[in-house]
This record gives C-alpha cells, structure tokens and sequence, in this order.
C-alpha cells in the first residue's frame, strides 16, 4: 500500500467529501504520476492549493488508459460524466490527453486539517509513507 497527496480545486474537494464525486480522473501528455503509479487500496490524502490536508481516501479501483481515441474519449466522457463532475475545462484536457488514470474513491473521510510541507506546482506527490504529513 502506497500513500498519495493529491492536489485539487477546492469545489472538486468539496464534492468528493459530500459524496457526489466518487471517481478522480488525472490526464497528461506525459507518463507522469498517478499513471503507474496507483493501485487498488492505496491512501490518498486530499487537500486544496496552499492548504492543508483535509480528507483522505482509498483507492477501490483503478483504470489507466494510454494514448485513447477520439471515440474512446467520447464514451469515458459520457460514462463518467456524473460520477467525474468535469468542467469544461477539463474535458478539454481530456480531448487532447494521452494518459488517462482513473480512480474510483471509497472510504472518504474528512479529517483534522494537517499540514504538509510541499513548495512545487505538482498535482500529484507519492509519499514515502503517511508520516510525510506533519
């Protein structure tokens, strides 16, 4: 079992702690993390730019997709739409993406607000162990 931090828009957060988004999608150009990265019962600590941790999840399942078709991102868009609650931003990105990683939250929960000592722009960190978070 790994540890991820995961990095995302406060109202993306919001949803997946009240349960309307089950499913957290990371697309690239590049085979860059989560792609490869993830499996089934990892931990992922979620938090907003600039704040502190403030859930944690499990993975249930995931799906990794190299270099999809057009039609390909035609039927993920539409068989995601709810569970995703992608922005037109983002769908987007999913247009023009060629690693696409899946993963299907459980175990949601919100916690005590702990801080992590992170200073880049990444999205994605893999944690060497939980107690990466102070």
């Amino acid at each position: 079992m790994n540890h991820h931090l995961v990095i995302l828009k406060p109202a993306y957060l919001d949803l997946i702690l009240s349960g309307r988004k089950t499913v957290e999608c990371r697309c690239s150009l590049r085979r860059v993390a989560p792609f490869g990265k993830v499996r089934r019962g990892d931990h992922l600590w979620l938090k907003a730019p600039s704040a502190a941790v403030r859930a944690r999840a499990v993975v249930r399942q995931v799906q990794s997709i190299v270099c999809p078709s057009d039609e390909t991102r035609q039927l993920i868009l539409r068989e995601y739409q709810t569970t995703l609650r992608a922005s037109p931003q983002f769908q987007a990105r999913l247009r023009t993406a060629r690693y696409l990683t899946f993963l299907h939250l459980g175990n949601v929960r919100a916690i005590a607000p702990r801080q992590i000592a992170k200073k880049d722009r990444r999205g994605w960190v893999v944690l060497k162990s939980s107690l990466d978070l102070q």
